[in-house]
This record gives C-alpha cells, structure tokens and sequence, in this order.
C-alpha cells in the first residue's frame, strides 16, 4: 500500500512539472497581464496555464507534444505581441520540424490565430518546407523544396480549448499525412 501511495504522489508531482519560462502578456487589453505556462502531463504532452485573465483561470489540456532534449515546447511572444507554443523536433533522428501556435484575445475569446511548420531531412537537405497560416484571413504560404504557394486556410481561427496537440498542422500546410 505504501508503494501504491508513494506512485500515487510521485505521478501527481510529474503532471504539474512546469515546462520552460512563463510568459506574461495582456492579450485580453483589460490592463492586467495574463500569465501563461506549461505543464507536463506525463504522457507526451503539455497543458497551456494561464492566470488572471480576468474571465478566471483557464487550462488548456494537450496543447503541445514534448519529448526528450530537442524536443520540448516553449512559449514566446509573436512580433505582434501574440502569445506562441512552439513544439519542435530539432535533435532526434533525421526528420526535423518546429510547429508554432499562434495565440490572440479575439472575438471575446482566446483563439488560435496562426499556424506555422516548418520542417527539413538532416540527411537530404533538399527535403524542406515551411508554411505560414493566418487564420483569421484564411491565407497562407506554402514553400517546399524552394518553391512557394498561396494556399486557403483549412481550418477558421478556433477558440484556443478546441485546440489539441493531434490537429493535423502538416496535413493542413501540404495536403498529406506524412
């Protein structure tokens, strides 16, 4: 029994396991900045936190896929002051890709405004794209192998609780499930 709780308590520790920097930001332009951060759930993904939003505390569940080094998720600011999540495999095995989230305060709620992938062969060098989706316009930019494309969005831009780390970003950028 005693090990059953010690499990217990250990498990419990490593689902709130903050991943990265926290991220302070007034997305909402009430005056206060909302403070965001991730958490490790303990099964390959994190949770998106976020604290005096002024409609209360939030989580978001699964946002964001981690792994091991080269392949944690942290949080930024877009130039336009947009909270990101970024997750990423930079460091293992030959197919490298960084998938970014863009986050805003729109239509009195938070929602996943852009969508950004990008992705090489460490072996074949030629093997590259990138894609860039503002969802809120429903355009993007598709370039593959150096060359570029305008694509429609296909998805609107989602209330941020609809959002999972399982959304298909590859499959919305270039067409196919690789």
């Amino acid at each position: 029994m005693r090990f059953i709780l010690a499990f217990a308590a250990f498990a419990t520790a490593a689902q709130a396991e903050i991943v990265g920097e926290s991220v302070s930001l007034d997305l909402d332009k009430d005056g206060t900045a909302e403070t965001f951060w991730l958490e490790n759930n303990g099964d390959g993904t994190v949770n998106l936190r976020a604290r005096d939003t002024g409609y209360g505390d939030f989580t978001v569940e699964d946002i964001a896929w981690i792994g091991g080094p080269g392949q944690i998720p942290i949080l930024g600011q877009s130039p336009a002051g947009s909270l990101t999540v970024t997750a990423m495999n930079i460091g293992i095995g030959r197919n490298r890709w960084e998938s970014m989230i863009t986050i805003a305060y729109r239509r009195d709620r938070y929602r996943v405004v852009g969508l950004s992938y990008g992705f090489y062969d460490s072996l074949d060098l030629d093997s590259n794209g990138t894609c860039d989706l503002n969802l809120l316009t429903g355009r993007g930019v598709v370039v593959e192998n150096e060359v570029q494309r305008d694509i429609t969005a296909p998805i609107p831009a989602l209330p941020v609780f609809a959002w999972t780390e399982r959304m298909p970003i590859f499959e919305f950028c270039f067409g196919r499930d690789d």
